[in-house]
C-alpha cells in the first residue's frame, strides 16, 4: 500500500475508532457499533434500574474512561429520557473526587457544549451546600451517616503529616464540597461513587467500603449488581469482575448484620402501625425511586394494600383508567408522604389523613426526604379499570418540596 494511503487508512481508523466519527465515507467500526447496540439492548432487558440512574451511571462510567463522542451520545439518550440537564451536572460533580479536578472539567465542558448544541437553558442554579466555615462540619455527618463511628477511629488513628489527607481533605473536601450538594439525593451520590471508584480499576478497599455505605443507605445488591452490568461493555471484563468480587465479598456481612440501622429504623416504622410492613414490593420496582413495601389486607371484594415507602422513595406519575366508577383511596396510618396531582401543588400527609383519587387523574405519592410513610391502598371498584405507569418524579421536582 501506497504510504500516503497506508497513512490516510490508519488515520481515519483512528479516528473512527475513538471518536466514532466516520473520516472516510464508509463507518470503520461499523461491526463494533452494532455489537455495542445490541449488548446494551441485552443490558437494558436484563437490569431494573429506573432510567434515569441507569442514564446517570452510564454518564458516570464514560466520564471515567473517557470517549468524547460515547459521552456525548450517553448524554444526548439521557436528555431524550427525560434526565434533566440538572442531574447530570452533579453525577458529573460527584466524581470530582475519584476522578479529578480535570477530568470532571472536560466532562463539565463537554456537557456545557452538547446542551448549547440542543439549545438548552445551561443558566442553572448552583448546588452548593456549604461554605469555608462549615464544610468540615458538614461533610463529617455524611461520613458518619454512611460509614459510623468508624469516621472517629479513622481521624484519631491518623498520622500527624498525613491528617491533611485522611481527616481535613477527604471530610471537608470529597464529603463536605461534594456529598452535600443539593438536587441529587444522598443515595444516588453514594451509588454514583461506587460507580466512579469501580470504574478507576483495582481500588478495593475503598470499593469495599462504598459497597457496605451503599448496602447500609439503601442500595441493595441487586441495584449494585445492576450498575456493574452497565458499566461492563465500557470498562471490561477485568474491572467489573474486580467490582464484582469486592460486592460479593462484602455482601452478606453487611445485610446480615444485627446494627444495621436501616432495618432498625423500618423496624420502628412498624411499631407506630397496627398493619405488617409486609415485603419488598420487587414486582412493581420499576415504577418506585427507592424501596417500596406492599402487605396486602384484603383481597376478596375490594382490594386493600398497606403500601411502606422509605425515606425518598415515591411512585412514577401514574393514572388509574376507568369507564366507570374506579380510582383509589388512600388512608396514611404512620409517618409522612405527599400526594400530587398533575399542575397542582402536592400535599403533605401524616397519619390520619386520606385522599381520593379520581380515576383518570394523573398523579403520584410517596413518602418525604426524611420519613418512613404508610398509607392503605384501597382500590375503588368500577368499569375496564386498570392502571397506566408514566414518568419517574425526578429529583429535580422532588427536592424542591417542603
Amino acid at each position: 500500500m501506497h504510504n500516503k494511503l497506508k497513512y490516510l487508512y490508519c488515520l481515519g481508523f483512528a479516528f473512527s475508532m475513538f471518536t466514532g466519527g466516520n473520516a472516510m465515507g464508509a463507518s470503520l467500526d461499523y461491526d463494533l457499533n452494532q455489537i455495542s447496540q445490541r449488548v446494551n439492548t441485552q443490558i437494558e432487558q436484563n437490569i431494573k434500574l429506573n432510567r434515569q440512574i441507569y442514564d446517570l451511571v452510564k454518564i458516570a462510567t464514560i466520564s471515567t474512561i473517557y470517549s468524547e463522542q460515547l459521552f456525548k451520545d450517553a448524554v444526548i439518550d439521557a436528555i431524550a429520557n427525560k434526565t434533566n440537564l440538572l442531574a447530570i451536572r452533579e453525577a458529573l460533580m460527584q466524581g470530582a473526587p475519584y476522578i479529578g479536578l480535570s477530568n470532571t472539567h472536560k466532562a463539565l465542558t463537554q456537557l456545557d457544549i452538547i446542551a448549547q448544541e440542543l439549545k438548552i437553558n445551561t443558566d442553572l442554579n448552583s448546588s452548593t451546600n456549604v461554605n469555608s466555615t462549615n464544610r468540615f462540619a458538614e461533610g463529617l455527618k455524611v461520613q458518619k451517616q454512611l460509614f459510623g463511628q468508624a469516621i472517629d477511629t479513622m481521624h484519631k488513628n491518623a498520622k500527624e503529616n498525613e491528617q491533611l489527607i485522611n481527616v481535613e481533605l477527604l471530610t471537608a473536601y470529597c464529603f463536605g464540597d461534594f456529598y452535600t450538594r443539593l438536587d441529587l439525593p444522598l443515595k444516588t451520590r453514594e451509588l454514583l461513587t461506587f460507580v466512579y471508584i469501580a470504574a478507576l480499576g483495582a481500588h478495593n478497599s475503598q470499593l469495599q467500603a462504598h459497597t457496605i455505605a451503599n448496602l447500609k443507605i439503601g442500595n441493595n445488591k441487586d441495584m449494585l449488581l445492576d450498575v456493574l452490568k452497565v458499566m461492563t461493555p465500557y470498562l471490561g471484563f477485568p474491572r467489573t469482575l474486580t467490582a464484582l468480587s469486592v460486592v460479593n465479598a462484602v455482601d452478606t456481612a453487611a445485610l446480615d448484620s444485627k446494627t444495621d440501622e436501616k432495618q432498625a429504623a423500618l423496624q420502628a416504622h412498624a411499631q407506630t402501625m397496627v398493619f405488617p410492613i409486609g415485603e419488598k414490593n420487587d414486582a412493581y420496582a420499576q415504577y418506585f425511586i427507592g424501596q417500596s413495601y406492599l402487605a396486602p389486607i384484603n383481597t376478596q371484594g375490594v382490594g386493600v394494600y398497606n403500601v411502606t415507602f422509605e425515606p425518598g422513595c415515591r411512585n412514577n406519575w401514574h393514572i388509574h383508567k376507568a369507564s366507570n366508577g374506579g380510582g383509589q383511596i388512600l388512608i396514611c396510618v404512620s409517618g409522612e408522604g405527599y400526594y400530587q396531582e398533575w399542575g397542582k401543588e402536592a400535599i403533605k400527609l401524616k397519619a390520619g389523613d386520606s385522599v381520593y383519587i379520581a380515576p383518570n387523574i394523573k398523579h403520584w405519592h410517596g413518602a418525604t426526604q426524611n420519613s418512613y410513610f404508610s398509607h392503605l391502598a384501597i382500590e375503588v371498584p368500577g368499569s375496564e379499570t386498570s392502571n397506566v405507569w408514566l414518568e419517574s418524579v425526578d429529583d429535580e421536582h422532588y427536592l424542591k418540596l417542603k
